[in-house]
């Protein structure tokens, strides 16, 4: 865990939040790495996905992540990675996971385990990536039935 716990860090709100699938950190205080890595990056004010996509996780849950992939590489573009709010395609634990780059590691979570923050060391990244930005008129992502 990051040494230095302060109020110049507010992702460290969601730290030790239980895992759900689907679920928002802020609304239902558990999450999955897609909801965690949009959170962090609103708390910034980074870009973000302009809008999240019930068949990326129907795609997800049937174990088909090519769609999912498709579609990242389509509204994402690739950076060198492990800086502040860099976004990790991991491929270590799940077949694959999200995670955002804070305080020189990798915060994410997967099932069976909750909001966890890891060095950058024994992570297994695909690759780093970040959204592209979107209309200034979109201020949250918004959930695609």
């Amino acid at each position: 865990m990051p040494q230095h716990a302060s109020r110049t860090a507010p992702w460290l709100r969601y730290m030790g939040l239980p895992y759900r699938w689907g679920g928002d950190p802020d609304r239902h205080g558990a999450t999955d790495c897609l909801r965690l890595t949009i959170a962090v990056l609103g708390l910034y004010d980074a870009p973000r996905p302009p809008l999240i996509k019930r068949e990326w996780y129907r795609a997800a849950s049937s174990g088909r992540w090519r769609p999912l992939l498709e579609e990242l590489a389509a509204i994402t573009t690739p950076v060198p990675g492990a800086m502040p709010l860099d976004v990790a395609l991991l491929a270590d634990g799940e077949p694959i996971a999200l995670g955002v780059c804070v305080a020189g590691g990798i915060l994410t979570t997967c099932q069976g385990q909750g909001v966890h923050w890891r060095p950058l060391a024994p992570c297994q990244v695909r690759r780093w990536f970040h959204f592209l930005p979107v209309a200034p008129s979109t201020t949250a992502p918004i959930l695609i039935l």
